[in-house]
């Protein structure tokens, strides 16, 4: 797959993450089995510019202070709770010639019969957990919904075709997609009818007021007479 450049510069350790943040910079780290970690700064329009363009699961080609480029993978990440904006990167370094694990996003692709006939669609699931050679890395597999025809149809992990190299480690029983039947709509009360509920628990209530007037003045003569 084609890998993009990214390219970062190194953070010292006195640079402000806050003030970064206000100049339009992402700060991140990169990190890797054998390699020491290093953090840096990213201009973050470029950065989600990139990861929007190519996907989270890219290859990219990482530049650091204009030294040597060399792949990595989007590992992880931290989001602003208020405004959603990531706020800090993790990069993993990777070894060409070393299987990784990861996860690729699925597409979903085509159109559900079952949904003309009034069905709902209910995916269950957005990526699948991959093991390959960063060779074989894709950025997204297609899953084709045109075979689901009617209610309860589905589809499995069992039913993806992964290209060439690809491992899944998914459990191949695991529900990805499915038809459920739509909601019913609830029926419409009509206002005489809901009148006519009003007066009956009106009713209900003044026959229980009632009885419990009667309970107590039958429980005062009683009273009166001892």
């Amino acid at each position: 797959m084609l890998a993009i450049m990214l390219k970062v510069q190194s953070r010292k350790p006195n640079i402000a993450l806050k003030q970064s943040r206000k100049e339009g910079k992402l700060p991140g780290v990169v990190y890797g089995h054998g390699f020491d970690s290093i953090s840096f700064l990213v201009d973050y329009n470029q950065f989600m510019k990139e990861i929007k363009r190519c996907g989270e699961g890219a290859l990219l080609d990482l530049e650091i202070d204009d030294e040597k480029p060399f792949k990595v993978l989007w590992q992880d990440y931290q989001r602003n709770p208020v405004s959603r904006n990531f706020i800090h990167v993790d990069l993993y370094r990777i070894k060409m010639d070393e299987k990784l694990r990861t996860k690729i996003s699925l597409k979903f692709v085509g159109e559900a019969p079952a949904i003309k006939a009034g069905g709902i669609l209910i995916k269950s699931r957005d990526y699948l957990d991959v093991e390959c050679l960063p060779a074989y890395l894709v950025s997204e597999i297609e899953i084709d919904l045109s075979s689901l025809a009617k209610v309860h149809d589905s589809l499995k992990v069992s039913d993806v075709k992964v290209p060439e190299g690809i491992k899944i480690l998914d459990d191949l029983e695991l529900m990805i997609a499915s038809i459920a039947e739509s909601a019913k709509e609830e029926e419409e009360v009509s206002p005489e009818a809901e009148k006519a509920v009003i007066s009956e628990l009106d009713k209900k209530e003044e026959k229980e007021g009632e009885e419990a007037k009667k309970g107590v003045e039958q429980k005062e003569k009683r009273e009166k007479k001892k």
